[in-house]
């Protein structure tokens, strides 16, 4: 990457594609913008240009206020990473932002950089008074025979709320959180300056840094695992941000680091510490030996942290495909498959599955993500068919089915992989499933780990029918599960392929929980990882209350426990569960919703008009389950009791007290 800082001596840009912001923190959101000039400079034969601002602009108008994400060199150092060819650092000052915005782009865009196309945002606002617009840009379109690209009012939204959402995790110390947003260790640059060497008699030595810039956002105070790099080295250490409490409490934030096997004269020489996990908050400690031992815990728990996060990145990751099924998704994509593609590096291939969009979702996919493969269809198969007609075509140890409404975080699949690897008795696999808008509550689809009970009622860790849960400590153990979502789920390829992937019949909805009960009775575990995680918008092909979302629902959950439950006795099951289903749809009537009362029953009567069909196909799949067998059916995951009865009479909503 060529960076100019002399706006009077820049080159002729041979087919230049330019994009203008301050770009503070370089998170997703902005990556996603620098992803399309990088793609149409390519396409043209040309040159990728971002042009910034230093200082940051609000530095300039508020600098008592202002908190940036990255330092100057910082975002050089980020984007050095991201296949820009061009950086072009303005000189921001009062009489800059003074100019006329007919100036600003006769003189400064194109009389000094003259790129070829544009890529603006719709709000984006220049030159004296802010009164430039897309608008004015389009008045000398002429001038930009490659074109304008204007970015979404939506899109540009998400980058801003993005910005604010990092902002606020820092502040709040939750760092991996921050994290995902940015796609990468949240850094501090500094020079490591002298301190008064109490750390050092205590058995705990530290590295004081003043940080270059005092408008960098600092985290949150207390102990973090944090990794240092100085004189080209990497050091793992523990973090430590706060007033020292316990020693000698000031009104200054102090930023010291321990660095673990070392013992080096680093004073005056800078440091730039990458922040990985939160240990705990700051406190104050009775006396230095307290200190000391507490400090001997977090060193503990630091180096476990580096420890799990090591045995991850070591472990060889086998062929994956991730899978995306798309219908008119454009949006969607648009919003999520930059998290898809930024995480998932040279070790997995991505496939959308086009499910005959009549949008222009493959052509979007194919211009601003050629690395990602396209499979379309003429006709829409939905969820099941088009799912296993896709994987006929893709060749893979492990498929990764994601819907095209989820973000996923930095090396979400990669404890996953290592954990199937590890165990081949794991037929498929799920991340914690977070909602996208609400980060602290679980999604419905999924939540953290599929359930089933007694008569084949499906629910959730942190979320029983439509009661949802803030996410819970108490959920963070790798389980097995009996049932992993279909908004992210990992499988076997050739466990899917043996018993015949999805039921084509069920066209959309649970199909997932039917392939997983098949696996269970074939002796296979299904498995939560809930360090693993996923932001689910969910309802994107039909809203959770839409009467047709529950007439499928119904239809199939019936067609499946006909199919699947290994009891002798079937119908001691079913006959219990068309009594409980309708009384809930007299309820749902009763209260008020009556389509989706008169749904329940549909699904109930079209379930049971094709019995002798699905009866013949219960013989049928289990001489498939048993022929693959690997062990007798596996049970667990599957309770003894009535959901309903827990939930509606004994007033028991979540999983915690059902075991209580």
């Amino acid at each position: 990457m060529r960076i100019f800082r002399d706006i009077n001596a820049l080159p002729a840009f041979k087919n230049g594609v330019a994009t203008i912001g301050s770009f503070d923190g370089v998170h997703l959101g902005h990556r996603q913008l620098i992803r399309r000039i990088v793609q149409m400079a390519r396409e043209i034969d040309g040159e990728s240009i971002m042009i910034t601002f230093h200082p940051h602009p609000r530095a300039i108008i508020d600098p008592e206020n202002v908190k940036l994400l990255t330092t100057l060199d910082e975002k050089i150092q980020i984007l050095e990473t991201l296949k820009v060819d061009n950086l072009i650092v303005v000189p921001f000052d009062l009489t800059f932002s003074q100019q006329p915005p007919e100036q600003y782009i006769e003189d400064f865009l194109i009389g000094k950089i003259n790129p070829t196309g544009l890529v603006i945002g719709y709000d984006h606002r220049f030159g004296k008074d802010r009164r430039g617009d897309i608008n004015l840009l389009f008045e000398y379109e002429s001038h930009f025979p490659n074109g304008i690209k204007e970015i979404s009012k939506k899109e540009i939204q998400n980058i801003a709320i993005s910005s604010s959402k990092v902002r606020n995790y820092l502040q709040d110390g939750r760092i991996e959180e921050a994290n995902s947003l940015l796609d990468y260790y949240y850094m501090l640059t500094g020079t490591v300056v002298s301190g008064d060497k109490i750390g050092r008699e205590i058995g705990y030595p530290t590295a004081n840094i003043k940080i270059d810039s005092s408008q960098k956002l600092i985290p949150s105070t207390g102990i973090y695992a944090a990794r240092a790099q100085v004189d080209g080295s990497v050091y793992n250490g523990m973090l430590y941000i706060g007033t020292r409490p316990t020693v000698d409490e000031t009104e200054t934030t102090k930023i010291e680091i321990n660095l673990f096997d070392f013992d080096q004269n680093i004073y005056d020489k800078e440091m730039t510490v990458s922040i990985y996990g939160f240990i705990r908050e700051d406190m104050h400690m009775d006396s230095l030996d307290a200190l000391q031992v507490q400090l001997g815990k977090d060193k503990r728990a630091a180096l476990n942290y580096f420890s799990k996060l090591d045995s991850y990145s070591r472990k060889e990751v086998s062929k994956v495909a991730i899978a995306i099924l798309a219908y008119n998704s454009r949006e969607r994509l648009e919003s999520f498959l930059p998290s898809i593609s930024e995480s998932m590096g040279e070790k997995f291939e991505t496939f959308v599955i086009d499910n005959a969009s009549d949008d222009d979702t493959v052509e979007f996919v194919q211009e601003w993500f050629p690395e990602i493969h396209t499979i379309q269809f003429g006709s829409n198969y939905g969820y099941a068919k088009g799912y296993n007609k896709a994987i006929e075509q893709i060749d893979s140890k492990y498929l990764v089915l994601l819907n095209d409404d989820v973000m996923v975080t930095p090396n979400w699949l990669t404890p996953i992989i290592n954990k199937m690897e590890a165990d081949p008795t794991i037929g498929a696999c799920m991340p914690s499933v977070l909602d996208y808008e609400l980060k602290t509550h679980y999604e419905y689809a999924g939540a953290a780990g599929g359930l089933i009970d007694k008569y084949g009622v499906p629910y959730c860790k942190g979320r029983i029918f439509e009661q949802i849960e803030r996410v819970n400590p108490n959920y963070n153990s790798e389980e097995e599960i009996f049932w992993a979502s279909g908004a992210a789920i990992v499988v076997r390829s050739d466990v899917f392929i043996n018993l015949e992937g999805f039921d084509e019949s069920f066209f959309a909805h649970q199909e997932e929980i039917d392939l997983c009960w098949r696996m269970k009775n074939a002796g296979y575990k299904v498995m939560v990882m809930p360090q693993s995680i996923v932001y689910h918008v969910g309802g994107s092909s039909l809203a959770y209350d839409n009467p047709e979302k529950t007439y499928l629902n119904v239809r199939n959950n019936h067609w499946m426990i006909i199919k699947n439950h290994r009891d002798s006795h079937i119908l001691t099951i079913l006959l219990p569960r068309i009594i409980q289903d309708k009384l809930g749809a007299l309820y749902m009537m009763l209260t008020g919703h009556y389509k989706k009362g008169i749904a329940i029953f549909k699904g109930l009567t079209h379930a049971y008009l094709s019995i002798g069909k699905k009866l013949s196909k219960r013989k049928q799949v289990k001489q498939l389950v048993d022929k693959y067998a690997i062990a007798q059916p596996n049970k667990n995951g599957r309770s003894r009791f009535s959901i309903a009865y827990r939930y509606y009479v004994r007033n028991q909503r979540t999983v915690e007290k059902l075991n209580t």
